[in-house]
């Protein structure tokens, strides 16, 4: 049969199982802090990504063009309104322009 350890052995054994349960947390937040700031980092490359696509189309490349050079839709679009097409702008500027001039 095992001895009956002392109060003293008892919780020198117990602060043992809490520490390494405590450093098990401790490395599990670091992980965690440290994919927040990859999601971060992710995120801020796709915007400057997404924002040189536009400079390239902007510059006068098509987006046929720059596929055919392996450089792919960006994974975000640039934020702020999507484009109208050209057609649409017409259409609505003559209905616009239609009803101002009565």
């Amino acid at each position: 049969m095992s001895e009956t350890p002392t109060p003293e052995q008892a919780l020198s054994a117990a602060r043992a199982l809490l520490d390494e349960k405590m450093a098990n947390v401790e490395r599990l937040t670091e992980t965690r802090k440290r994919c927040a700031e990859l999601r971060q980092q992710l995120e801020e490359a796709e915007r400057a990504d997404a924002v040189q696509w536009a400079e390239a189309l902007r510059a006068g490349w098509s987006e046929d063009e720059l596929k055919r050079c392996g450089l792919g839709e960006p994974a975000r679009k640039k934020p702020g309104r999507p484009r109208q097409s050209r057609s649409s702008r017409k259409s609505a500027s003559v209905g616009a322009d239609g009803g101002a001039g009565q």
